[in-house]
Parts: structure tokens; C-alpha cells; sequence
């Protein structure tokens, strides 16, 4: 008698093809310009499909970021912290902004969906269970709680998470600015691009450690 086989049904193999496409749609130009169109023809399905599936647009991303909050909670897991404060802090803005330069659009991740919601807000957020994005910024807490007084208030761990957050998605409007720059200059941006995540990590460490310094009477 031979063993029975477990197989993806169609629907199931249509709804994940729906899900890969979305995930690559959507980290590349983010929510607010990705058109169903485009996620149908790279999924090769056809529209009525994420209908059946996701009701929609709106349905169809809270799942995708749903995905995405889980697989980077279970990498983080997975992760053993061995390095100091500094190096922690220059891992995190290198993983949130390396994927938002122009020079990375081949590399979508579920960073760069994450990038997308701190530059574009979609508001569907609210939709996903909290645990996602409550455990990503207490991600951020636990590192720039190493730069606060020991004994800082959560509120204050919270606002210099927040703070830190908003350094990483100035990547992008420095991106915008490239067009109003002289050519020479401009060029001179694109090509060094890839330092950008480490310069302004070292700037963010600057902040951050002449901030809470301890004053000298």
C-alpha cells in the first residue's frame, strides 16, 4: 500500500503565489503605488483571484506585513546578542536602510516593507495583532536603552526608540533631495550610497552618546 502524499491544493498554490508577489510589489514601491495589476501579473493569476483570496488590496497587505513582523520576531529569536551597544545600534539602521537605497531595489526583505511604513504610513497597522510591531520596537528600546541612564524612564526608552526609528527613514527624503542637487554632486551621492547606513549610524551614536553623557562639574 503506498504511503499517501500530501499535496498544495491549486487555491493554496494561487494564494501563495499572491503573497510572493506582494511581498515584492510591495517592498518595492510601497503600499500607496502598488496597484493590484501588478501584483496579479507577476503572480500570474488573474485579478479576481486576490478577491477570492484577500477581499482585496488592503487585506491582502496586512497579510503580507503580518508574515513579515513573524519571520523578523523569529529571527530575532534566533539571534544571539554577543555584540556591545554601539555595533548593536550600527546592525539595526544598516538592516532598516540598506534595503530603502535605490541601489538595493533588487533586494525587497521584509525590512524594506517595514522602511516603507515608517516613510508612507498605510494606517492598516491597527488591522495586524499587536505583537508584531510591538516586539519590533521593543527591538529598538532594548538597544537605545543601553545609551540612557541606568533607571531612565520607559517613556523616555520609548521616545529615543522613536527618535532612532525616524533617523533611519531620513534615508529616503535625502534620496529625494538628489534632483536639486549640481550633477557632480549628486553623482558623487549615488555612487557612495552604500556608506550611507554606517555614516548616519555614527552620527545617531554621536547623538546619542553626547546626549547622556554624564555632565562634569
Amino acid at each position: 500500500m503506498k504511503a499517501a502524499v500530501m499535496t498544495q491544493s491549486s487555491s493554496d498554490i494561487t494564494r501563495q503565489k499572491l503573497i510572493e508577489a506582494a511581498t515584492e510589489v510591495f517592498s518595492e514601491v510601497g503600499y500607496k503605488s502598488a496597484t493590484v495589476r501588478e501584483i496579479v501579473r507577476r503572480a500570474s493569476v488573474n485579478q479576481a483571484a486576490i478577491n477570492y483570496h484577500f477581499r482585496g488590496k488592503d487585506a491582502l497587505y496586512c497579510e503580507v506585513m503580518r508574515r513579515a513582523f513573524l519571520q523578523m520576531q523569529a529571527n530575532s529569536n534566533h539571534e544571539e546578542v554577543t555584540a556591545g551597544p554601539e555595533q548593536q545600534l550600527r546592525d539595526f539602521m544598516q538592516s532598516m536602510m540598506a534595503p530603502m537605497l535605490e541601489s538595493a531595489s533588487d533586494n525587497p526583505g521584509y525590512a524594506r516593507l517595514l522602511a516603507w511604513e515608517m516613510i508612507e504610513p498605510s494606517g492598516y497597522l491597527d488591522s495586524l495583532e499587536k505583537e508584531g510591531p510591538v516586539q519590533h520596537h521593543k527591538q529598538v528600546m532594548d538597544i537605545v536603552r543601553q545609551f540612557l541612564p541606568q533607571g531612565a524612564p520607559e517613556h523616555q526608552v520609548a521616545w529615543a526608540a522613536f527618535w532612532l526609528l525616524g533617523q533611519c527613514s531620513v534615508i529616503r527624503q535625502a534620496q529625494s533631495m538628489l534632483k536639486q542637487m549640481p550633477p557632480e554632486l549628486a553623482q558623487s551621492l549615488k555612487d557612495n550610497s552604500g556608506q550611507l547606513p554606517q555614516f548616519f549610524a555614527q552620527l545617531a551614536l554621536g547623538g546619542l552618546n553626547t546626549a547622556f553623557k554624564p555632565k562634569v562639574n
